[in-house]
């Protein structure tokens, strides 16, 4: 008999995890795709797991997750719920199966032994970005900064511009953006901060304005910098306002 693989990996604690983390992101970036790049999943698989949060809580007498809805998943879990097979909801709706099982919860735990590694590995990032955030929000500082800094390497952020990028937290402190191997200083990251929390105590720069906060990061390392931090430290929650 060959050994068990993966003996250390709880496949429902896994699933619960992956949920937990679609349902808080999912309220937080109020979309699939961008909720799906955070995580590193499958949009399909993303509002799986969306409507498996809420059937969960409804199975278990709780008020229901309503994170996500649409009128689709409504009517295919409203066929399913009257004893329609995949076949029929398919003929009513006009999905394909894929994608009536997509609208519908996981009825038991998906994992084969080789998809539990990966998705345990992308349960932990998660939990540990989310350690890094509250870790920033409530005690702030420089050390609380590259901490969450850290945590996000790899993960795939948008300039105002709309264009997609990653960075990498180098040996020396530096951060390097993966769009044409641009440099950001740690210095530079430091002092940046330090000037928005000096301007903004509370990290809430709506009071202050867009337009002065692209001026500080310019002020402190030129346009260029400013173009790919500046989304860094929105999705850190350095700076947040509301555009006009």
């Amino acid at each position: 008999m060959n050994p068990k693989k993966n003996p250390d990996y709880d496949a429902e604690k896994i699933l619960q995890d992956m949920t937990d983390a679609a349902v808080e992101t999912y309220r937080e970036e109020k979309s699939l795709r961008l909720t799906a790049a955070d995580l590193n999943l499958n949009p399909i698989k993303v509002r799986k797991l969306l409507v498996t949060a809420r059937e969960r809580d409804i199975a278990e007498g709780r008020d229901p997750t309503e994170v996500y809805r649409s009128a689709m998943a409504e009517e295919v879990l409203r066929l399913k719920k009257e004893g329609k097979t995949i076949k029929e909801i398919m003929a009513f709706t006009n999905l394909s199966r894929a994608s009536v099982n997509s609208y519908l919860p996981y009825s038991k735990v998906p994992y084969k032994a080789d998809d539990l590694s990966t998705d345990a590995e992308k349960a932990g990032r998660y939990r540990g970005r989310k350690a890094a955030l509250e870790y920033l929000r409530n005690v702030g500082g420089t050390e609380a900064l590259w901490s969450a800094v850290s945590a996000f390497q790899d993960y795939p952020l948008y300039t105002e511009a709309g264009v997609k990028f990653t960075y990498r937290v180098l040996d020396n402190g530096n951060i390097r953006i993966s769009k044409e191997e641009i440099m950001i200083t740690r210095e530079n990251v430091e002092n940046a901060y330090r000037e928005i929390v000096r301007v903004s105590p509370f990290g809430d720069c709506r009071d202050i304005g867009a337009e002065m906060l692209v001026e500080t990061l310019t002020g402190i390392m030129g346009t260029a910098g400013a173009t790919w931090l500046y989304p860094v430290f929105v999705r850190l929650g350095i700076i947040k306002f509301t555009a006009e």
